[in-house]
């Protein structure tokens, strides 16, 4: 079963591998490929040429190399796992599974080479406690539709009756058989776990290196890092995430990218500030130490404002802010991306300060036709940008300025009907800690009394961006060769549909399975991203 970890790519060059399942993968295949187009560009071979290699697949005693290292790997999890925990009181559904993959990971950090090294930056019992709520989550959101299928097949085959009993063959030390019998599951989770455990690392010697400069920029009380809060941001590039980093009772925001943008931003204020002499273009911005690679900003609170007069000025700068931004054709500043410090409203996250409209790569679309422009009217709309509601009938607000406290979002529930396990989808109220909102005596302020100083803010700040254009793509030029920007080919949440997709059952026993999935990625037929696809690729 391991073998099935093997790509088409690793099976061509090695001719390793073994029988694979015919009729499944010809299901898949016309499930989701109608046509030749996107198999071609993924494989290299048209869909009858796929089923014909398909075919081809013969039983082979060779043994690709990695397959060795891996199959120890899952030997080693397996062993890990906690075997006599046997109590029908688990904290959570299949924790046995979960915890023999936090001991590997566990594991991974402690036998590294750098530990010892390391070890002298940080304390390893509150850092390891810290990290625990992380991994754990990230561990069920990879491995839980299997294990539901791992149950259920179970369930079919009369080797369990019920969740419980299922729950003591995890315990018992099933999990390196599960990963076995998924091991595209296997293989995510372990590289997941390394990923994480390297990223650590880079954090740690990262803060090491830098510490001299953190202690004179943010007043560090110590060199040992406490804590590291992981996943404050959506992962990238090999799953790195925003983090928080605590020492000694102060925290640190560390993000793995240089954030020049946030550089722009600042002195695009203090450039308006200095040509204005405006207050709405004083507003606070993060302290930070900046590297080609990483950086280390200050963790901004939700200050209240010491006088009433301060809310007033709170939103006539977030009109400037606004202001701002959109003329930079800056997207994503939901609520969670703005912090009210006092009376200024301090924007967060500045990935997408600069953002390309796919709009303009649509080339297959002419740009007379009624489509092309209604598509380029609303990305040139400040609702583009974030900040302002753009669906009023929606339960959410995630808008910048919205006033709403309590969302409405959905988790995953294990439920059991006509015998077999599924998780189902179910509506569940979520109030979240609310810090873009400014405070005055205890109380939060939102925008309804004070659209007037709003929109004067707007107004006034647009115009002086068009009058001092000249000297902001002066200062644009400047910081150019430094920057980045993210180009989103496809709607973020058709990508989040997309990798919940990749976890289906189907998917994770079969690489190849797997891989005709990614193929529909290739399945854009506009002409103009065709010279992305390498870089996809």
């Amino acid at each position: 079963m391991l073998a099935d970890i093997l790509t088409f790519q690793e099976r061509e060059a090695s001719g390793a591998g073994r029988d694979v399942d015919v009729d499944a993968l010809c299901s898949t295949l016309h499930m989701l490929h109608k046509d030749d187009l996107a198999v071609t560009r993924y494989f290299g071979l048209g869909k009858s040429d796929l089923i014909h290699w398909f075919g081809k697949q013969s039983k082979r005693e060779s043994k690709y190399s990695t397959l060795e290292e891996f199959e120890r790997k899952i030997h080693l999890i397996g062993s890990l796992a906690k075997a006599g925990n046997n109590s029908s009181a688990s904290r959570e559904t299949f924790e046995g599974f979960y915890e023999a993959l936090l001991g590997y990971f566990e594991c991974v950090f402690k036998s590294d080479a750098r530990y010892v090294e390391a070890s002298n930056h940080f304390d390893a019992g509150s850092l390891l406690s810290s990290l625990r709520p992380y991994v754990l989550t990230s561990i069920k959101r990879l491995s839980e539709k299997s294990l539901v299928h791992c149950l259920n097949t179970r369930i079919s085959e009369g080797v369990e009756t019920d969740l419980e009993s299922f729950e003591h063959y995890l315990n018992a030390g099933a999990t390196g058989p599960i990963l076995e019998a998924y091991p595209v599951l296997a293989d995510l989770l372990i590289r997941h776990l390394e990923g994480t455990t390297a990223y650590l690392y880079k954090i740690i010697f990262h803060f090491a290196d830098d510490a001299d400069v953190l202690m004179q920029v943010f007043d560090l009380p110590d060199r040992r890092i406490d804590s590291i809060e992981l996943g404050l941001g959506d992962p990238h590039a090999d799953g790195e995430t925003v983090c928080a980093v605590r020492v000694a009772g102060t925290s640190l925001v560390y993000k793995p990218r240089s954030n020049r943008e946030a550089q722009l931003y600042s002195s695009l204020l203090m450039l308006l500030h200095r040509k204005t002499a405006d207050e709405c273009f004083s507003a606070k911005t993060p302290s930070m130490v900046s590297h080609d690679d990483h950086c280390w900003i200050e963790k901004v609170d939700n200050h209240a404002c010491e006088k009433n007069a301060e809310l007033a000025l709170f939103y006539r700068r977030m009109g400037a802010q606004i202001a701002l931004v959109h003329a930079l054709n800056g997207i994503d500043f939901h609520y969670e991306n703005i912090i009210a410090c006092g009376s200024s409203p301090v924007l967060i996250d500045l990935e997408c300060l600069l953002t390309a409209s796919m709009i303009d790569l649509q080339g297959d679309l002419p740009n007379t036709g009624a489509l092309f422009k209604t598509l380029k009217f609303n990305s040139q709309s400040v609702f583009s940008t974030g900040f302002v509601p753009y669906s009023p009938d929606s339960e959410n607000d995630f808008s910048g300025l919205t006033a709403q406290k309590q969302f409405t979002t959905t988790a995953r529930q294990l439920i059991r009907e006509q015998g077999f396990f599924h998780l189902k989808r179910i509506k569940v109220d979520k109030t979240p800690l609310v810090k873009h909102l400014p405070i005055f005596e205890g109380a939060q302020y939102s925008l309804d009394n004070y659209q007037g100083e709003f929109l004067e803010g707007f107004g006034f700040a647009y115009d002086e961006v068009m009058k001092h254009q000249a000297a902001i793509l002066e200062l644009i030029h400047q910081h150019a060769a430094l920057l980045k920007t993210r180009v989103l080919i496809k709607n973020t949440q058709r990508y989040i549909d997309f990798i919940e997709l990749t976890l289906h059952p189907r998917f994770t026993q079969c690489m190849l399975q797997r891989q005709l999935l990614l193929a529909t990625l290739w399945s854009e037929p506009n002409e103009s991203l065709k010279k992305m696809w390498p870089a996809m690729s």
